[in-house]
Protein backbone atom coordinates (compact mmCIF):
# COMPACT_ATOMS: atom_id res chain seq x y z
CA UNK A 1 0.00 0.00 0.00
CA UNK A 2 1.36 3.37 -0.97
CA UNK A 3 1.54 6.31 1.38
CA UNK A 4 -1.08 8.14 -0.66
CA UNK A 5 -3.49 5.25 -0.36
CA UNK A 6 -2.99 5.11 3.40
CA UNK A 7 -3.72 8.81 3.70
CA UNK A 8 -6.89 8.43 1.66
CA UNK A 9 -8.10 5.47 3.73
CA UNK A 10 -7.51 7.32 7.00
CA UNK A 11 -9.38 10.34 5.64
CA UNK A 12 -12.28 8.12 4.59
CA UNK A 13 -12.40 6.46 8.03
CA UNK A 14 -12.42 9.87 9.77
CA UNK A 15 -15.18 11.07 7.48
CA UNK A 16 -17.24 7.93 8.15
CA UNK A 17 -16.77 8.38 11.91
CA UNK A 18 -17.99 12.00 11.67
CA UNK A 19 -20.93 10.97 9.52
CA UNK A 20 -21.92 8.25 11.99
CA UNK A 21 -21.63 10.69 14.90
CA UNK A 22 -23.76 13.30 13.13
CA UNK A 23 -26.30 10.63 12.20
CA UNK A 24 -26.40 9.36 15.79
CA UNK A 25 -26.78 12.90 17.10
CA UNK A 26 -29.54 13.60 14.57
CA UNK A 27 -31.38 10.41 15.53
CA UNK A 28 -31.10 11.28 19.22
CA UNK A 29 -32.36 14.81 18.54
CA UNK A 30 -35.26 13.49 16.46
CA UNK A 31 -36.18 11.04 19.22
CA UNK A 32 -36.00 13.84 21.79
CA UNK A 33 -38.27 16.06 19.69
CA UNK A 34 -40.72 13.21 19.14
CA UNK A 35 -40.90 12.55 22.87
CA UNK A 36 -41.15 16.27 23.65
CA UNK A 37 -44.09 16.96 21.34
CA UNK A 38 -45.93 13.90 22.63
CA UNK A 39 -45.65 15.07 26.26
CA UNK A 40 -47.51 18.08 27.75
CA UNK A 41 -44.34 20.02 28.61
CA UNK A 42 -43.81 21.88 25.32
CA UNK A 43 -47.45 22.97 25.09
CA UNK A 44 -47.43 24.13 28.71
CA UNK A 45 -44.23 26.09 28.22
CA UNK A 46 -45.58 27.82 25.10
CA UNK A 47 -48.90 28.58 26.83
CA UNK A 48 -47.06 30.15 29.76
CA UNK A 49 -45.09 32.32 27.36
CA UNK A 50 -48.21 33.38 25.44
CA UNK A 51 -49.90 34.40 28.68
CA UNK A 52 -47.05 36.81 29.44
CA UNK A 53 -47.87 38.95 26.39
CA UNK A 54 -49.53 42.11 27.74
CA UNK A 55 -53.13 42.86 26.78
CA UNK A 56 -54.09 46.53 26.62
CA UNK A 57 -57.52 47.72 25.61
CA UNK A 58 -57.38 50.43 22.93
CA UNK A 59 -58.84 53.48 24.76
CA UNK A 60 -60.01 55.18 21.57
CA UNK A 61 -61.92 52.12 20.36
CA UNK A 62 -63.16 51.43 23.90
CA UNK A 63 -64.77 54.87 24.10
CA UNK A 64 -67.32 53.79 21.49
CA UNK A 65 -68.34 50.83 23.68
CA UNK A 66 -68.29 52.78 26.97
CA UNK A 67 -72.04 53.36 27.14
CA UNK A 68 -72.56 49.64 27.64
CA UNK A 69 -76.03 49.85 26.11
CA UNK A 70 -75.97 46.48 24.35
CA UNK A 71 -79.52 45.36 23.60
CA UNK A 72 -80.94 42.03 22.64
CA UNK A 73 -83.01 41.43 19.51
CA UNK A 74 -86.77 41.89 19.76
CA UNK A 75 -87.94 39.20 22.16
CA UNK A 76 -91.18 39.52 24.20
CA UNK A 77 -90.65 39.61 27.95
CA UNK A 78 -92.88 37.59 30.22
CA UNK A 79 -94.41 39.21 33.33
CA UNK A 80 -91.79 37.57 35.53
CA UNK A 81 -88.91 38.74 33.31
CA UNK A 82 -87.78 41.40 35.78
CA UNK A 83 -87.13 38.82 38.47
CA UNK A 84 -85.46 36.52 35.92
CA UNK A 85 -83.06 39.25 34.78
CA UNK A 86 -82.33 40.10 38.41
CA UNK A 87 -81.39 36.49 38.99
CA UNK A 88 -79.16 36.56 35.90
CA UNK A 89 -77.43 39.72 37.10
CA UNK A 90 -76.80 38.12 40.48
CA UNK A 91 -75.39 35.02 38.76
CA UNK A 92 -73.08 37.26 36.73
CA UNK A 93 -71.87 39.02 39.86
CA UNK A 94 -71.31 35.66 41.50
CA UNK A 95 -69.22 34.48 38.56
CA UNK A 96 -67.11 37.63 38.62
CA UNK A 97 -66.41 38.47 42.23
CA UNK A 98 -67.59 35.86 44.72
CA UNK A 99 -64.30 33.99 44.77
CA UNK A 100 -62.38 37.23 45.25
CA UNK A 101 -64.38 38.86 48.04
CA UNK A 102 -65.55 37.79 51.47
CA UNK A 103 -69.29 37.45 52.17
CA UNK A 104 -69.74 40.96 53.56
CA UNK A 105 -68.10 42.64 50.59
CA UNK A 106 -69.96 40.33 48.21
CA UNK A 107 -73.30 41.48 49.61
CA UNK A 108 -72.21 45.09 49.10
CA UNK A 109 -71.55 44.32 45.44
CA UNK A 110 -74.98 42.76 44.94
CA UNK A 111 -76.71 45.66 46.66
CA UNK A 112 -75.11 48.04 44.15
CA UNK A 113 -75.84 45.93 41.10
CA UNK A 114 -79.55 45.25 41.58
CA UNK A 115 -80.97 48.81 41.38
CA UNK A 116 -79.59 49.27 37.86
CA UNK A 117 -81.76 46.45 36.63
CA UNK A 118 -84.84 47.46 38.64
CA UNK A 119 -84.74 50.98 37.21
CA UNK A 120 -84.21 49.78 33.65
CA UNK A 121 -86.87 47.09 33.31
CA UNK A 122 -90.65 47.17 33.44
CA UNK A 123 -93.02 44.27 32.68
CA UNK A 124 -94.40 43.88 29.14
CA UNK A 125 -91.46 45.71 27.53
CA UNK A 126 -89.46 44.09 24.78
CA UNK A 127 -85.75 43.52 25.19
CA UNK A 128 -85.07 45.58 22.06
CA UNK A 129 -85.90 48.68 24.11
CA UNK A 130 -84.15 47.60 27.30
CA UNK A 131 -80.41 48.10 27.62
CA UNK A 132 -78.39 45.32 29.21
CA UNK A 133 -76.51 47.36 31.80
CA UNK A 134 -72.76 47.22 31.86
CA UNK A 135 -73.24 46.49 35.54
CA UNK A 136 -70.46 47.51 37.86
CA UNK A 137 -69.87 48.08 41.52
CA UNK A 138 -67.02 49.67 43.45
CA UNK A 139 -65.66 48.02 46.57
CA UNK A 140 -62.81 49.64 48.49
CA UNK A 141 -61.88 51.73 45.48
CA UNK A 142 -61.78 48.78 43.05
CA UNK A 143 -64.43 48.45 40.34
CA UNK A 144 -65.78 45.07 39.24
CA UNK A 145 -67.51 44.77 35.88
CA UNK A 146 -70.03 42.24 34.68
CA UNK A 147 -69.76 41.08 31.07
CA UNK A 148 -72.63 41.72 28.69
CA UNK A 149 -72.45 38.80 26.25
CA UNK A 150 -70.73 35.49 25.60
CA UNK A 151 -68.75 35.56 22.34
CA UNK A 152 -67.97 32.12 20.90
CA UNK A 153 -65.26 31.91 18.23
CA UNK A 154 -65.67 29.30 15.51
CA UNK A 155 -63.05 26.59 15.33
CA UNK A 156 -63.83 25.04 11.96
CA UNK A 157 -66.35 22.83 10.21
CA UNK A 158 -66.48 19.17 9.25
CA UNK A 159 -68.93 16.59 7.95
CA UNK A 160 -70.98 14.02 9.80
CA UNK A 161 -71.64 10.43 8.74
CA UNK A 162 -74.28 11.66 6.28
CA UNK A 163 -71.80 14.11 4.72
CA UNK A 164 -73.74 17.08 6.08
CA UNK A 165 -71.66 20.12 7.10
CA UNK A 166 -71.47 20.40 10.88
CA UNK A 167 -69.24 22.14 13.45
CA UNK A 168 -66.04 20.15 13.92
CA UNK A 169 -64.92 18.83 17.29
CA UNK A 170 -63.09 22.05 18.23
CA UNK A 171 -66.17 24.18 17.53
CA UNK A 172 -68.55 21.75 19.22
CA UNK A 173 -66.46 21.78 22.39
CA UNK A 174 -66.49 25.60 22.41
CA UNK A 175 -70.26 25.60 21.97
CA UNK A 176 -70.67 23.08 24.79
CA UNK A 177 -68.59 25.29 27.06
CA UNK A 178 -70.61 28.34 26.00
CA UNK A 179 -73.86 26.57 26.89
CA UNK A 180 -72.55 25.89 30.40
CA UNK A 181 -71.49 29.52 30.72
CA UNK A 182 -74.84 30.74 29.44
CA UNK A 183 -76.67 28.57 31.97
CA UNK A 184 -74.58 30.01 34.80
CA UNK A 185 -74.68 33.68 33.81
CA UNK A 186 -77.77 34.06 31.67
CA UNK A 187 -75.76 36.16 29.23
CA UNK A 188 -76.81 36.14 25.54
CA UNK A 189 -74.69 34.20 23.06
CA UNK A 190 -72.80 35.80 20.16
CA UNK A 191 -71.36 33.53 17.46
CA UNK A 192 -68.40 34.74 15.38
CA UNK A 193 -66.93 33.19 12.25
CA UNK A 194 -68.03 31.79 8.91
CA UNK A 195 -69.09 28.76 10.96
CA UNK A 196 -71.78 30.84 12.72
CA UNK A 197 -74.86 29.55 10.78
CA UNK A 198 -73.86 25.94 11.45
CA UNK A 199 -73.03 26.80 15.06
CA UNK A 200 -76.52 28.28 15.44
CA UNK A 201 -78.04 25.13 13.97
CA UNK A 202 -76.03 23.06 16.48
CA UNK A 203 -77.25 25.23 19.36
CA UNK A 204 -80.87 25.04 18.21
CA UNK A 205 -80.62 21.25 18.32
CA UNK A 206 -79.74 21.70 22.00
CA UNK A 207 -82.72 23.98 22.57
CA UNK A 208 -80.64 27.18 22.78
CA UNK A 209 -80.47 30.11 20.38
CA UNK A 210 -77.73 32.69 19.96
CA UNK A 211 -78.90 36.31 19.74
CA UNK A 212 -76.23 37.51 17.31
CA UNK A 213 -74.39 35.91 14.43
CA UNK A 214 -71.30 37.36 12.80
CA UNK A 215 -70.81 35.02 9.80
CA UNK A 216 -68.22 36.85 7.69
CA UNK A 217 -64.93 36.60 9.58
CA UNK A 218 -62.33 34.20 8.20
CA UNK A 219 -59.67 34.45 10.92
CA UNK A 220 -59.12 35.64 14.46
CA UNK A 221 -58.31 39.22 13.49
CA UNK A 222 -61.58 39.45 11.58
CA UNK A 223 -63.40 37.71 14.46
CA UNK A 224 -62.41 40.57 16.73
CA UNK A 225 -62.87 43.39 14.22
CA UNK A 226 -66.23 42.31 12.79
CA UNK A 227 -67.60 41.30 16.20
CA UNK A 228 -66.71 44.73 17.58
CA UNK A 229 -68.47 46.42 14.63
CA UNK A 230 -71.61 44.33 15.09
CA UNK A 231 -71.66 44.94 18.84
CA UNK A 232 -71.33 48.67 18.19
CA UNK A 233 -74.39 48.53 15.93
CA UNK A 234 -76.27 46.97 18.87
CA UNK A 235 -75.23 49.75 21.23
CA UNK A 236 -71.77 48.66 22.33
CA UNK A 237 -70.34 46.15 24.79
CA UNK A 238 -67.50 47.22 27.04
CA UNK A 239 -66.81 43.69 28.21
CA UNK A 240 -67.65 40.21 26.94
CA UNK A 241 -66.89 36.67 27.96
CA UNK A 242 -64.76 35.04 25.26
CA UNK A 243 -64.94 31.31 24.54
CA UNK A 244 -62.10 29.56 22.76
CA UNK A 245 -59.33 27.09 23.63
CA UNK A 246 -56.48 27.97 25.99
CA UNK A 247 -53.78 28.36 23.34
CA UNK A 248 -55.92 30.57 21.12
CA UNK A 249 -57.13 32.69 24.04
CA UNK A 250 -54.14 35.07 24.50
CA UNK A 251 -54.09 36.16 20.84
CA UNK A 252 -57.89 36.39 20.63
CA UNK A 253 -58.07 38.52 23.79
CA UNK A 254 -55.31 40.82 22.51
CA UNK A 255 -57.12 41.35 19.19
CA UNK A 256 -60.43 42.06 20.90
CA UNK A 257 -58.64 44.53 23.17
CA UNK A 258 -57.24 46.30 20.11
CA UNK A 259 -60.84 46.76 18.99
CA UNK A 260 -61.86 48.27 22.32
CA UNK A 261 -63.46 45.27 24.02
CA UNK A 262 -62.25 43.86 27.33
CA UNK A 263 -62.62 40.10 27.58
CA UNK A 264 -63.13 37.55 30.34
CA UNK A 265 -61.51 34.26 29.26
CA UNK A 266 -63.75 31.19 29.24
CA UNK A 267 -61.48 28.31 28.24
CA UNK A 268 -63.04 25.51 26.19
CA UNK A 269 -61.44 22.06 26.27
CA UNK A 270 -59.61 20.48 23.36
CA UNK A 271 -60.29 16.91 22.21
CA UNK A 272 -58.26 14.55 24.36
CA UNK A 273 -57.13 15.59 27.81
CA UNK A 274 -53.34 15.91 28.07
CA UNK A 275 -51.48 13.43 30.23
CA UNK A 276 -49.64 14.51 33.36
CA UNK A 277 -46.13 13.90 32.01
CA UNK A 278 -45.79 10.76 29.93
CA UNK A 279 -45.77 10.62 26.11
CA UNK A 280 -49.18 10.07 24.54
CA UNK A 281 -50.69 10.91 21.14
CA UNK A 282 -53.45 12.90 22.90
CA UNK A 283 -50.79 15.48 23.72
CA UNK A 284 -50.11 16.03 20.03
CA UNK A 285 -53.34 18.03 19.66
CA UNK A 286 -52.21 20.41 22.39
CA UNK A 287 -48.67 20.68 21.01
CA UNK A 288 -49.95 21.42 17.50
CA UNK A 289 -52.31 24.13 18.77
CA UNK A 290 -49.54 25.65 20.91
CA UNK A 291 -47.03 25.74 18.05
CA UNK A 292 -49.64 27.22 15.70
CA UNK A 293 -50.43 30.02 18.14
CA UNK A 294 -46.74 30.63 18.83
CA UNK A 295 -46.12 31.09 15.10
CA UNK A 296 -49.19 33.33 14.74
CA UNK A 297 -48.11 35.57 17.60
CA UNK A 298 -44.57 35.86 16.25
CA UNK A 299 -46.03 36.76 12.84
CA UNK A 300 -48.29 39.42 14.38
CA UNK A 301 -45.36 40.97 16.27
CA UNK A 302 -42.94 41.03 13.33
CA UNK A 303 -45.28 41.49 10.36
CA UNK A 304 -48.66 42.44 11.76
CA UNK A 305 -52.03 40.81 11.15
CA UNK A 306 -52.36 39.72 7.53
CA UNK A 307 -55.45 38.86 5.49
CA UNK A 308 -57.54 40.96 7.87
CA UNK A 309 -60.24 42.94 6.09
CA UNK A 310 -61.28 46.34 7.41
CA UNK A 311 -65.00 45.76 6.88
CA UNK A 312 -67.13 42.63 6.42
Amino acid sequence: MSIAQGVVQRAVRRMLRWISRVALLGAALALFCLVLISTPFLAKAILWGLQQIPIQVNPVAAAAHASGSLVKPNTPMQPDAVELVLQQQRAQATQTVKLLLDDQEYQKVLSQLAPQTLDALQPNQTLRHVALPNASATVDGQTWYVAQAIVVLGGGLGRDHTREIVPNTFTALRLSQAILQHQVTGLPLFLSGVEAPWMQRWLLAQGIEAFWLEPRSMNTCENARFSALLLLKQGGAARVELVTDAYHMPRARRLFAQNGIETVPVVAPLPGDPTVWWPDRRNLVHTRRALHELAANVRDVWVGEINCREVP
